[in-house]
């Protein structure tokens, strides 16, 4: 064998070898899908949808980086989406176990005739679920009204808006000073769709206009979107 026919031989096995080593092994990826499926078949969208959110978000960025063939970025997204997927789960096999342990509390007091403790059982609870809101996007609030007439939600009084960490689209729009209804949230988007590919993903720091002076066909429109896509409502 010549020098020159050593030396291709010696830069065809290098690339082969670079090439195997810039998709990560499916393994991982496999791995962080099956840990949202298992989180999703608990019940995470009910009772831990920060963290399965941020486990679908930390998917998506893996699978980007696996495209761009950046396997090491990769490979720490998936590992990122199974320790979320995973924190989803536990959140929420606890808050079932707690659940079920106040029912059959419930049940005993009520069987006991004890109605003054079960009263304050049921204020404690009130007050639990309360606390812990903030934590998944509301839902919207339906504000029943003497007039007959459809209302406008409160006239935002920003015009621009800085995402801070863990929020959504739907859980902006819902804020009082954006517009007070999680559903509205396709209005941002579609004002920001220069800097937001996916509503799915934004991310902390972005500033996002907020439209304002909207008609009411303008906001029917956004929410008919939302419920169609049924983007933030699982």
């Amino acid at each position: 064998m010549t020098l020159c026919s050593r030396c291709a031989a010696f830069l065809l096995i290098a690339v082969s070898l670079m090439a195997g080593c810039a998709t990560p092994p499916p393994a991982e990826l496999d791995t962080a899908r099956r840990a949202i499926e298992s989180a999703k078949g608990e019940g995470a969208a009910d009772h831990a949808a920060h963290e399965l959110c941020q486990a679908q978000r930390a998917l998506a960025k893996g699978e980007t980086f696996l495209r761009q063939q950046n396997s090491d970025q990769a490979l720490t997204a998936f590992d990122q989406t199974t320790k979320l997927a995973d924190q989803a789960s536990a959140k929420t096999n606890q808050q079932r176990s707690a659940t079920q342990d106040y029912q059959q509390q419930l049940q005993q007091l009520s069987s006991e005739g004890r109605i003054d403790q079960l009263k304050q059982s049921l204020a404690a609870a009130e007050t639990q679920k309360a606390a812990h809101s903030p934590q998944s996007p509301p839902p919207p609030v339906t504000i029943v009204k003497k007039t007959t007439a459809k209302s406008e939600p409160a006239k935002p009084r920003i015009t621009s808006y800085t995402v801070g960490e863990g929020e959504n689209l739907y859980a902006i729009a819902a804020k009082q000073t954006i517009y007070n209804e999680g559903l509205l949230w396709p209005l941002i988007y579609r004002a920001n769709r220069d800097q937001i590919k996916d509503p799915q993903q934004i991310f902390p720091d972005q500033i996002l206009s907020i439209p304002r002076n909207l008609t009411e066909e303008e906001l029917e429109s956004a929410r008919e979107t939302a419920r169609t896509s049924g983007i933030f409502l699982n």
